[in-house]
């Protein structure tokens, strides 16, 4: 649960807030940067705006209107569940049928569904006439409904620049000379080459919470206007230092209440047996004061065992019970982290443990003699 919490996409995401030439030179900065996991850019917002329409309806005053957004693969935003689908975004660019991923408000509304198909409005006046690019879509995948609740459609980057292209540049006679501009300078981009070219957006997502705000406070002070989680992030990190403190005072308490049971019981033992241990001193055993010692690390390794079986076969059920709640690796992980616990469990504790209860048992035996043994026994 936590590390779903840390690890939200949109806790992540750092975009532009307002249209902005920002250069290749100045994105290819960032995206190398060790903060930063995802970058891509975005098109001007009014570029993005497109409508859709069901493949049989003829009249350009119905339909829905919806956004682009650029993606590719790696996006955080969508996850992996959708990552190989994210592929065919920029392989099938150029088939009759371009792939996209839906928004789940989108799809819905539309009554859409993986595989269905659909028409992409793009419309552009000029020299007083109006003109209408009509685009066949396919539903490659619908993201999942906590991805965002706008009606997006997320497409190639060269798809969101070709609309942009065929919107502003009066020039081009067709959508495909717009799709082959789009891909040149989606290509100079994602290649990493930095022609004197620039972009009017960007979304990127921080490696971690810690450094959305390192990269929220160095962005602004480079006067870019940004949009970002920033409150929403504090709340978060103060809220996992204050749980992880709790947990952290939990195992103090446990670990100092196992130790003083521990102890306990072995000093009660040792003090029942010291005359038998003596006598077992008196009769050879030289060997005999380790024996408390041997019972320590018998007794602390059993519960320590016992509570690590309990802990694992509890996990299981859960893990079932919770597997559409949390994320695969995060479930899968929970048993790898309960044999990590386990084994810091034993260094830590037990070994220590079992030397400092050696040391107050001997201390003990040698105050009674091995002929005390005997004529007390």
């Amino acid at each position: 649960m936590q590390q779903t919490l840390l690890h939200d996409p949109s806790a992540l995401e750092i975009s532009s807030a307002r249209n902005y030439p920002y250069s290749e030179q100045q994105l290819e900065a960032l995206r190398t940067d060790k903060r930063v996991t995802f970058l891509l850019p975005k098109t001007r917002t009014l570029a993005a705006s497109v409508r859709l329409q069901a493949t049989n309806t003829t009249s350009v005053f119905e339909g829905t209107d919806a956004e682009l957004l650029p993606s590719s693969p790696g996006d955080p935003l969508l996850g992996k569940r959708i990552e190989m689908r994210l592929a065919k975004l920029h392989a099938q660019i150029s088939s009759p049928d371009i792939p996209v991923v839906m928004s789940a408000h989108l799809a819905e509304h539309m009554h859409l569904q993986p595989g269905d198909t659909f028409v992409m409005l793009i419309d552009r006046h000029a020299a007083g006439a109006a003109k209408m690019a009509r685009i066949q879509l396919n539903v490659a995948a619908i993201a999942d409904e906590t991805v965002t609740s706008r009606f997006q459609l997320f497409v190639s980057l060269p798809v969101a620049q070709a609309a942009e292209e065929w919107r502003e540049n009066t020039n081009l006679s067709s959508w495909q000379e717009a799709l082959t501009l789009g891909e040149q300078k989606a290509a100079d981009f994602l290649k990493a080459r930095t022609p004197k070219a620039t972009w009017p957006g960007f979304r990127l997502y921080a490696r971690s919470l810690s450094d959305v705000i390192t990269l929220d406070r160095d962005l602004t002070h480079q006067g870019l206007s940004i949009t970002s989680e920033l409150p929403r992030v504090k709340t978060i990190l103060n809220i996992n230092q204050q749980t992880t403190h709790l947990f952290h005072l939990m195992a103090y308490i446990g670990a100092i209440g196992f130790a003083v049971t521990l102890g306990t019981a072995i000093a009660a033992k040792t003090e029942r047996k010291k005359f038998h241990l003596a006598s077992l001193t008196f009769l050879g055993l030289n060997n005999a004061r380790i024996i408390p010692v041997v019972q320590t690390i018998l007794l602390a390794t059993g519960g320590t065992c016992l509570a690590f079986c309990i802990a694992w076969g509890l996990s299981w059920p859960m893990n079932r019970i919770l597997h559409n709640t949390f994320l695969q690796d995060e479930t899968s992980a929970s048993s790898i982290n309960i044999t990590i616990a386990f084994a810091l469990q034993l260094v830590a504790y037990i070994i220590p443990g079992s030397t400092i209860m050696a040391w107050a048992t001997t201390r003990s035996l040698h105050r009674v003699s091995p002929w005390q043994g005997i004529c007390n026994s």
